[in-house]
């Protein structure tokens, strides 16, 4: 029993020891939109303006309310609130992989043992709990979504997996529903939850007997509507997506798969050797399929597929790896359909990540078995092994949250590895400003400008740095050049009329 428990609870406090660093960290960036400056939290008399405020994820921002209930604008409230729901993800997908193993017990694999095993889900846990690529999750407050839908998903698939394991009756249509209800939550968190019946249908192609006379009653009764539920909310989420929030884009469909492609190559290696995070990455686009690096997509694309394919093959030898796999993939093929103004973010990983470190933690024991080892030198070797690995990772994740600690050091390390990239520069640039050095920041609102002209913010407070620099002239210019590209824009304006009374009030006696 204390084993059980250690297994359990090991991971559990694995995630709040490195994560605690992060805890007094500052708001940043998508924070100060999410947060600071919405308004609905300062509205908590009003239920219904908190959870229409944000309509595809009205739950997140719910989240965010009564977290200002209890804490105001303080972020270490947030910060509490993000890691007490990534520890209890860890131990969500402990239970679930541990839970694998009721349901292969009576289809054996020749051998091999026919599920993980409680060690694997503790390591696979573990590896959740402390990777440095779920920083961007955990300790940025604007990961809360990925964190809430992570939560209502795996509980989600640990009710319909007891569901599963069970003769029909009472018991097994509350754990039904009880799945229903975390599949409809989590959609109301991340649109990434609509993975969840596809995830379902590999867990009972994978996992369960394939002469069990009730599989063709699940598929038509569960997994066809949750299915066709989803291609519905898909299509719908898709045409409000292009007429509401990105009206003006144009949605290249083709070039952006090629381009997510070698996405998701790049994220699979800052898991394998997370070295080169950064808040934006400067990712080569296909802009078109006769892009010369329309080929590269399509090698990548067929790599995953070759992937995809292999997991599946595997299906018999090793199911944890199998079904850990293609977890991964299939998490992220929201993020990879639809072309995101983001071409690439760490955050989007966190729930595929589950899959991935069933996946390595499956691996690793299955070498481990491979050296024929006796018991207890296995043993040493297993944990020697598992925690060099965990205090590589924790200690990399603890450095990862120091980065988030300062805005400024933020976006000086994404400028370092996104130096092409518009978004390092004027936020790099705004953090300097904000700081009280406009000097510093002059450069770096003169790049922006450079790379998007059509800006108009960066302009402007290009202008205002100017001003407060003594460069009352360049600041005068710079705001009527703003105007001349927009004449409405209310800041330029009132700025050159500050800056305006500013040089009449140095004129006089």
């Amino acid at each position: 029993m204390a084993k059980r428990w250690a297994m359990l609870w090991g991971p559990v406090l694995l995630a709040a020891l490195v994560y605690a660093n992060a805890l007094w960290n500052p708001f940043v960036y998508d924070d100060h939109r999410m947060v600071v400056d919405n308004p609905s939290l300062r509205e908590l008399s009003n239920p219904l303006f908190v959870l229409v405020f944000q309509p595809f994820r009205p739950l997140v921002n719910a989240s965010y309310a009564l977290d200002f209930a209890l804490s105001g604008l303080h972020p270490f409230g947030y910060h509490v609130t993000s890691l007490l729901l990534h520890c209890l993800n860890v131990a969500l997908l402990f239970r679930l992989i541990a839970g694998l193993g009721a349901a292969t017990a009576r289809t054996p694999r020749a051998g091999l043992p026919a599920a993980p095993g409680r060690s694997v889900a503790a390591f696979a846990a573990a590896l959740f709990a402390v990777h440095p690529m779920a920083t961007e999750s955990v300790g940025y407050v604007a990961g809360r979504a990925e964190l809430l839908c992570a939560s209502f998903v795996l509980g989600s698939l640990l009710c319909f997996q007891a569901a599963l394991a069970r003769a029909p009756g009472a018991s097994r249509r509350l754990l039904i529903a009880g799945g229903l209800a975390g599949f409809n939550l989590g959609l109301a968190c991340k649109e990434v939850a609509a993975i969840l019946p596809v995830v379902l249908v590999l867990h009972d192609l994978i996992f369960l007997p394939a002469v069990d006379p009730r599989r063709r009653g699940r598929f038509l009764r569960l997994y066809a509507p949750l299915l066709a539920v989803v291609a519905l909310a898909a299509w719908l989420r898709f045409h409000l997506y292009q007429a509401v929030e990105a009206p003006q884009r144009d949605l290249a469909f083709a070039p952006n798969l090629l381009t997510q492609f070698g996405v998701v190559w790049r994220y699979l290696a800052l898991f394998l050797v997370p070295v080169g995070q950064s808040l934006v990455h400067q990712v080569p686009e296909v802009r078109s399929l006769g892009d010369a690096r329309a080929a590269w997509g399509a090698l990548a694309g067929a790599g995953l597929l070759g992937v995809a394919f292999g997991a599946w093959r595997l299906r018999r030898r090793d199911p944890a790896v199998a079904f850990g796999t293609l977890w991964f993939l299939a998490m992220l093929l929201p993020s990879s359909l639809i072309p995101l103004p983001e071409l690439a973010a760490e955050h989007r990983t966190y729930l595929a990540s589950g899959g991935l470190f069933l996946a390595l933690a499956s691996l690793l024991a299955r070498a481990l078995r491979s050296l024929a080892l006796p018991p207890a030198r296995a043993r040493a070797v297993g944990w020697a092994g598992a925690l060099a690995i965990l205090a590589t990772l924790g200690a990399l994740t603890a450095a990862r949250n120091r980065v988030w600690s300062d805005p400024v050091r933020l976006w000086a390390d994404a400028l370092h590895h996104a130096p092409d990239v518009f978004a390092p520069y004027y936020q790099l640039g705004e953090a300097l400003r904000e700081r009280g050095d406009c000097a510093a920041a002059l450069p770096y609102y003169e790049r922006a400008v450079d790379l998007v002209p059509s800006y108009l913010d960066a302009r402007n407070n290009l202008g205002v740095c100017l001003a407060q620099t003594g460069r009352l002239d360049d600041a005068r210019q710079v705001f009527l050049e703003t105007l001349a590209r927009d004449p409405s824009y209310p800041r330029a304006r009132n700025n050159l009329r500050t800056l305006a009374e500013l040089e009449a009030a140095q004129r006089k006696p």
